[in-house]
């Protein structure tokens, strides 16, 4: 049911209380980006969730998201691209190998900005989201024939030229954004939408994107001679056993904001998915624009992230990460990237 305008002005009015919130994570600088190296699995967290992943020749964009709108246009106003950001978090990215562009959910900060970089930056390329993003997509009349369903259960997405990645979908949840109950004042933008909108975002308020069904993603990338390395990505929290799928996976990208408001997560996951290193993710502000020297996301306090690392630190028993030294917080289990910076993974031997 849409909220009326003083539940959605108490909402924003909440954002923007919590953005006062948290400090500058340590160990967050400004740094050169390693070298490309084709022997290596290339990693570049874009902030919010997003990452930029190439493998070879070929790459994938999720959840790519720069705009960044501050706490009352997120609450009230309606969508718009910033071109500038967007430019500024794609310089280094080298979008002539994007082959697909994917989203975990439908909220804003996944979804916003995926119409101006397909139409922009990456033409032509296919863009799978879930039933939600279907409909709020279906508005965008230059995306027309570009945009697909991710649909669970349904066999894994072979991203062209084969062999590259393969993509599939697990259903996974969300945790509330603004305090721990699952209704209202807690809840952003989860209204279901059930027909296709006949406008562009930009005629649609920011809260009017809802999430729909969280998805995670399992990846792999593939060589001639079969998987090379295996990635368990999500951009929301979730409920134990949300989002669970069978191991064993190199990497596990997860994401970290609002973690402590979802059941046993990510314990529980992590024993299932058996990774050799995690990448958190997600744990930046969103509401400014994205910077490597960033600050947590509200109520993501030093406390919470040394509590979720502790589980990390518990589960995870390899040490696989980054072969290089990263820009961020890199310890023996796990890595907290900053925004716009590149890691290489060593892949499997073949």
């Amino acid at each position: 049911m849409p909220r009326s305008p003083c539940q959605t002005l108490a909402v924003t009015l909440m954002l923007f209380w919590l953005g006062g919130c948290g400090h500058a994570l340590p160990g967050t600088l400004h740094c050169q980006p390693p070298a490309h190296d084709p022997d290596k699995v290339e990693l570049r967290y874009l902030g919010s969730g997003g990452i930029y992943l190439r493998w070879r020749n070929d790459a994938i964009l999720i959840g790519p998201q720069f705009s960044n709108p501050g706490y009352i246009r997120a609450g009230l106003l309606h969508a718009k691209p910033n071109a500038d950001r967007i430019q500024r978090g794609l310089a280094g990215v080298e979008t002539q190998y994007v082959r697909a562009i994917f989203a975990g959910h439908s909220h804003y900060d996944h979804l916003g900005d995926i119409p101006f970089i397909a139409e922009q930056y990456i033409k032509d390329v296919p863009i799978y989201v879930n039933a939600a993003g279907m409909h709020i997509l279906a508005g965008e009349k230059n995306l027309k024939g570009r945009v697909r369903e991710l649909v669970v259960g349904e066999p894994p997405v072979e991203v062209e030229p084969k062999p590259s990645f393969r993509v599939r979908a697990v259903a996974s949840g969300h945790a509330p954004q603004l305090c721990p109950w699952r209704h209202f004042p807690c809840v952003y933008a989860n209204a279901p939408i059930d027909e296709n909108w006949t406008t562009p975002l930009t005629q649609h308020r920011n809260r009017a994107m809802s999430g729909g069904q969280a998805l995670a993603l399992v990846i792999e990338l593939l060589d001639e001679t079969g998987v090379r390395y295996r990635i368990y990505y999500n951009d929301a929290s979730a409920d134990s056993p949300l989002g669970q799928t069978v191991g064993d996976f190199d990497l596990a990208i997860l994401c970290i904001a609002q973690w402590n408001w979802v059941r046993d997560y990510p314990r529980d996951l992590l024993a299932v998915l058996r990774p050799r290193h995690v990448v958190i993710s997600h744990w930046d502000n969103f509401f400014s624009e994205t910077g490597q020297t960033a600050h947590p996301v509200p109520l993501l306090t030093e406390g919470k992230i040394k509590r979720f690392t502790d589980i990390v630190d518990a589960k995870v028993t390899e040490d696989a990460g980054p072969v290089r030294p990263v820009c961020g917080i890199r310890k023996l289990h796990w890595t907290m990237p900053a925004p716009l910076s590149t890691m290489l993974f060593t892949p499997n031997p073949r």
